[in-house]
């Protein structure tokens, strides 16, 4: 059972095992491992250095890392941007494959790569994941990748914008072949609806199908 603390765990009566748990460990078991934030920093700053002529490139890093990041997140082919006709998008493709090539050379990973590697690298098993109050894109492939059939994933919705991102993700994994089902509650608060509590509102309970 994968839950989102041990307060969580503790209230199933589930050792804790957070999902973030299961891609670091499938990296590490591949030989790799998780760049640290300052080494993170320190990495984006020598390749600035390297690549452009600025007065403060560790400001420079500081200030462009969080787009590399997006752009490694989004798992965009790298060596077509790089020639893209904006030069803003082809200099920040360079810049990113400069970062991902460098922590490569290392056996490091980003942050933001942690669960994209891992997904490419898991076997399926049987999984459960409750209390979450939302999934990640990459979160949801890993998932789809991870999850033998009789895995279950519960996230709270109620009809409200603040669930339609779980509505999304409802429908990526029914499109994977997932089955899924509404379960509706009287809503009292949207706060427990969050926190996936009975008494707060619905949710989703997703299973792998059996087909």
């Amino acid at each position: 059972m994968l839950t989102l603390n041990r307060r969580a765990a503790k209230r199933l009566g589930v050792r804790p095992l957070r999902l973030n748990d299961l891609p670091l460990g499938l990296v590490r078991a591949a030989g790799l491992d998780l760049a640290s934030p300052a080494l993170s920093q320190r990495m984006m700053t020598q390749v600035i250095r390297e690549h452009l002529d600025v007065r403060e490139p560790g400001l420079t890093a500081r200030a462009m890392l969080g787009a590399v990041r997006e752009l490694l997140r989004s798992g965009a082919d790298l060596n077509e941007l790089k020639q893209n006709s904006s030069a803003r998008i082809a200099q920040l493709a360079r810049l990113t494959l400069a970062y991902r090539d460098a922590l490569q050379g290392r056996q490091l990973l980003d942050q933001v790569q942690v669960t994209q590697r891992a997904t490419e690298l898991v076997r399926p098993q049987l999984l459960s994941l409750s209390g979450y109050p939302r999934l990640l894109p990459d979160e949801q492939r890993f998932l789809n990748a991870a999850c033998d059939e009789g895995s279950v994933l519960h996230l709270p919705w109620v009809d409200h914008p603040y669930f339609l991102e779980n509505l999304d993700a409802a429908q990526y994994l029914e499109s994977q072949g997932w089955m899924v089902k509404k379960i509706d509650v009287p809503v009292t608060a949207l706060a427990g609806a969050f926190l996936g509590q009975a008494h707060g509102g619905g949710k989703l309970h997703i299973l792998t199908s059996e087909d």
